[in-house]
């Protein structure tokens, strides 16, 4: 469906994202010798416009279903084999068309990646302020994601990417993004820079894991404007799609307490 028509645009990420702040930087000189987490007056925005191309480009939009299963059929024999989830919400997660990501697009998708890793160098994130930078992390932590994923495409249990094993750590800790020379973790991200910085709970809703159940990745990109409230979104999706969640008569019967719940959920430590 013309996915790369969509894709050529990516080549010129770097590019744009340069030519952008080249211009905005050069009024911010002197606010930049200042030494602060972040900047409560800036004004500066940033574009997604072409990280929201790729995802538009490749996740479909999530939907919910009735919830109801469909009549049984009376099928010949081994004309129903079916090894997947029966579950009726399987359907409604967001997907990503990570088979339709050749050669060639893989390398527009790393390049938008080193495009976003290499905004610091352009534009110092602490002369940003706080939702700016909120939706700087959200969109790495999900490209990034999203990236390393494509790359092992048809992988499709990430068990043990997430977990590591006994010769390789999981991918999650490995220090694969470098933000002012400087080798970051997944996790560094999330626990060490947004759970640190930002204590609203939501935000765990916002991180793409890749997973079905988990947050969906949304069809375009976070900013400095809607951040907090795509959150609230992906928190709503989430509860409908975890495995861990049942719904029997109305009444929520467990919730499995996950190492981020616990982190932003203390109260769910005991359960």
């Amino acid at each position: 469906m013309g996915i790369n028509i969509k894709f050529k645009n990516l080549r010129w990420l770097v590019i744009s994202i340069l030519l952008s702040f080249s211009l905005t930087n050069s009024v911010l000189a002197s606010d930049q010798k200042k030494i602060k987490t972040h900047d409560p007056d800036s004004k500066i925005i940033i574009n997604y416009e072409n990280l929201t191309l790729l995802y538009q480009a490749t996740v479909t939009r999530p939907r919910t279903s009735s919830r109801k299963y469909a009549a049984k059929a009376r099928p010949g024999i081994g004309t129903k084999v079916n090894y997947s989830s029966s579950r009726p919400t399987r359907l409604e997660a967001s997907r990503v068309f990570f088979h339709q990501i050749g050669k060639e697009e893989q390398e527009s998708v790393h390049m938008l990646r080193l495009g976003m890793e290499s905004l610091p160098d352009v534009i110092p994130l602490h002369t940003l302020n706080r939702n700016e930078q909120l939706a700087y992390w959200l969109n790495l932590y999900n490209l990034t994601v999203y990236d390393e994923i494509a790359k092992r495409y048809p992988i499709s249990k990430l068990k043990k990417l997430y977990n590591g094993t006994s010769k390789t750590p999981s991918l999650w800790d490995e220090k694969i993004i470098n933000i002012n020379g400087i080798n970051i973790s997944l996790n560094d991200i999330q626990y060490n820079i947004i759970q640190k910085s930002w204590h609203n709970p939501l935000v765990m809703y916002g991180l793409y894991q890749g997973t079905i159940g988990g947050p969906n990745l949304r069809r375009k990109a976070f900013t400095g404007k809607k951040n907090i409230a795509n959150s609230k979104i992906m928190l709503r999706n989430s509860l409908i799609l975890l495995e861990e969640c049942a719904l029997r008569e109305r009444t929520l019967l467990y919730l499995n307490s996950t190492k981020e719940a616990k982190n932003y959920f203390p109260i769910l430590t005991g359960i």
